[in-house]
């Protein structure tokens, strides 16, 4: 049977298969479990059997041929889910971790103690601003009133208003950089 197949008889092909086809899926069944997979590597062997007919020898073993190669795609195919599944793992211990800074972030204790962290940042830098600067931006910030409302009060240009905010913007974005 072997001599025919090597010269590309089908109909030899076909007796290898019908004689060897179930007992090859029920051992790929066995190690790799899923039926759909074992008659995959089953194909891929008989496939392989076709393709590599002319360079057999007469007194190849077609059984233990296709038995070896059914183990060597099972040994692959398990081989690649168990990397697959490190990956997976791996992925998935990322995720938690994830989960865990996400819920600490957003954490309303976080939140509030960043926020009481940029307060202080905020009020020291407000109180080390010079005087004039000072009173300028307490007037826009605090007080809500237009620049023009503050150059009339402190008699000074709305382009001195307009100096003295940028001015203390400028050292408040200085002061809080870290959070930002």
């Amino acid at each position: 049977m072997i001599e025919r197949l090597i010269k590309g008889d089908e109909k030899a092909f076909e007796q290898i298969f019908h004689l060897y086809y179930q007992r090859l899926l029920n051992f790929a069944k066995a190690y790799v479990i899923n039926k759909e997979i074992a008659r995959e590597i089953v194909q891929e062997a008989y496939l392989k059997l076709w393709e590599t007919r002319s360079r057999l020898k007469p007194d190849t073993n077609p059984e233990a041929f296709l038995f070896t190669l059914v183990r060597n795609q099972s040994l692959n195919y398990l081989k690649h889910c168990l990397v697959e599944q490190k990956y997976s793992q791996i992925a998935q211990e990322q995720v938690e971790i994830y989960r865990l800074n996400y819920s600490v972030l957003k954490n309303d204790i976080t939140e509030k103690f960043f926020f009481n962290e940029i307060k202080i940042k905020l009020d020291k830098a407000i109180k080390q601003l010079p005087p004039r600067c000072k009173k300028v931006f307490e007037l826009s910030r605090v007080q809500e009133l237009q620049n023009k409302e503050i150059a009339t009060e402190l008699n000074i240009s709305i382009k001195t208003v307009e100096n003295h905010i940028t001015e203390a913007l400028r050292r408040l974005r200085a002061a809080i950089k870290d959070y930002l």
